[in-house]
């Protein structure tokens, strides 16, 4: 899999995320503060992910939800 998240795998993955950036934005911050990834945010990608840096999807989800 590519580290590289474009918009396009974003709207295929679930066509509310583009419409809902602006709500999780905060979060991608937050993990590119983290190290997991980094915002591109052109037209094209939205962000890419360090994979050696990604924790697992379950510290993901719960670092997530305990966002304030």
């Amino acid at each position: 899999m590519s580290p590289i998240v474009d918009w396009n795998l974003l709207d295929v993955l679930n066509k509310n995320i583009r419409n809902n950036y602006e709500r999780i934005r905060p979060i991608l911050l937050k993990w590119q503060e983290n190290g997991y990834i980094k915002l591109i945010e052109d037209n094209e990608i939205a962000f890419s992910f360090i994979p050696e840096k990604l924790p697992s999807k379950e510290k993901l989800i719960e670092e997530s939800l305990n966002f304030k």
